[in-house]
């Protein structure tokens, strides 16, 4: 193929031919679609040269008159960020909705994570110093059992 893709190409043919979603779980996903199935796929290569994650997905068409049409998605928020970081949009709905995700990760996502991790040191510690899963809910009241029994999976501790 003699295309030369490059993220002004990617960012016209996403603006014409993508769009991004979440859905009702809170998923997220950026997706461009063509039945030219051999640009879908030097898109992939572009991705990788990004470092941006994706998979494809074939929609069959029902009338056999017209072709199928090869999908490249992304399917996570780091992804989506990443895609319009170094890619971009000028597509005005998709611009607002690329910048709710943006808010939705770095406000509620991002800290989730930063709170799960501090949680897992916290219980790990507790666990080694022996302290019992009841004693450790009295501590930290937010995490459930189930929680605390993940965190402290392969340590020695009491149970009760």
């Amino acid at each position: 193929m003699n295309i030369n893709i490059n993220k002004s190409y990617v960012r016209a043919f996403f603006d014409a031919e993508g769009h991004v979603r979440t859905d009702r779980n809170n998923s997220v996903s950026v997706a461009i679609g063509n039945t030219w199935q051999e640009i879908i796929k030097e898109i992939g290569n572009f991705f990788d040269s990004l470092g941006i994650k994706y998979g494809y997905s074939l929609s069959k068409r029902k009338n056999p008159k017209h072709k199928n049409c090869l999908y490249i998605k992304t399917y996570s928020y780091e992804d989506a960020i990443k895609f319009y970081e170094k890619i971009g949009c000028t597509h005005p709905k998709k611009v607002k909705k690329f910048e709710e995700i943006s808010n939705y990760y770095y406000e509620c996502i991002i800290p989730k994570r930063e709170r799960i991790i501090k949680d897992k040191k916290m219980v790990t510690k507790l666990c080694n110093e022996g302290k019992t899963h009841y004693r450790i809910q009295k501590i930290l009241p937010h995490l459930s059992q189930s929680q605390i029994d993940g965190f402290c999976s392969g340590k020695k501790h009491i149970k009760v």
